[in-house]
């Protein structure tokens, strides 16, 4: 439901929600910003309107503009926040001790907040909270892995995937590395922005969330890893576990990652080389 009010007494009528506004729903009327009849279906929820609006005037979807979070000077400054960019690392050592559930709780919430296309919202997050059910999606993957491969071996186009697979063990890790915790992204079966995107924009939504996610644990001490041998196990080589661990049958697994306390500790960002960059010359 829209749901769009505006304080008229807060409002100042600068014009700033209507601007915002991506499906042009909101126009300017003599007391102020106004939804255009007939347009409040075309509202995606993003609410711009609400976020853009200084002195909090604009109330959209039934949110109170003043259970936000100002945002001004509270943001890191950019030297900090490339290094957070340049710090964090893979993670594959981790202790034991859970993390705790109002972290993890923090964690999703900004998985929450990453951007998806024409803010669809369609996909989701299960999360493996407690370690000693990780113990046992570990467990019954590399039972179900360990029996393909006795009868009848790896699929041909995992060459070069041997290695882990054939070797993983209660006492070697090589697909879990140990991790107390896991949280996997999904994305809905029909996500697909045009005729051509093919479900791309679902597996996007699920990388940047996931993203989102990696970059704040680094500022909690929480340690993560993205998994593609996790991802290739749920998808490929045991795909009955998605639907064991809960996942709906109209959600595709977008990328799984790995998290807990790390058993390591990085001491200074490494130091990568320049990608290519092409610069657009004038047409």
């Amino acid at each position: 439901m829209l749901d769009f009010m505006v304080d008229r007494d807060a409002c100042v009528q600068c014009g700033e929600c209507v601007r915002v506004c991506v499906r042009g729903i909101l126009v300017m009327a003599n007391d102020g910003p106004q939804v255009v009849p007939g347009k409040e279906e075309h509202c995606i929820g993003c609410q711009q309107c609400l976020a853009v609006c200084q002195p909090g005037a604009v109330s959209v979807m039934g949110r109170d503009p003043a259970q936000s979070h100002p945002i001004r000077k509270a943001f890191p400054t950019p030297e900090a926040e490339l290094t957070l960019i340049q710090g964090r690392r893979s993670v594959r050592y981790y202790k034991k001790d859970p993390v705790s559930p109002e972290d993890i709780t923090t964690l999703l919430d900004a998985m929450f907040h990453a951007p998806t296309a024409a803010n669809r919202r369609s996909g989701g997050f299960t999360v493996v909270d407690d370690p000693a059910v990780m113990e046992s999606v570990r467990v019954a993957s590399r039972t179900r892995v360990a029996n393909l491969i006795k009868i009848t071996g790896l699929p041909e186009d995992f060459a070069g995937y041997e290695a882990p697979f054939v070797g993983w063990s209660e006492e070697h890790d090589t697909v879990f590395r140990g991790a107390p915790h896991m949280v996997i992204a999904t994305y809905h079966k029909d996500n697909h922005y045009g005729p051509v995107d093919g479900g791309i924009s679902g597996l996007i939504d699920t990388m940047i969330s996931l993203s989102y996610f990696e970059l704040l644990a680094q500022t909690m001490g929480i340690g993560t890893v993205w998994c593609g041998l996790a991802k290739l196990v749920f998808n490929v080589l045991a795909p009955e576990m998605p639907k064991l661990m809960g996942i709906p049958d109209d959600q595709r697994i977008g990328y799984v990652m790995l998290f807990g306390k790390p058993d390591i500790s990085y001491h200074r960002t490494v130091q990568r080389l320049p990608m290519p960059v092409n610069t657009v010359a004038m047409l």
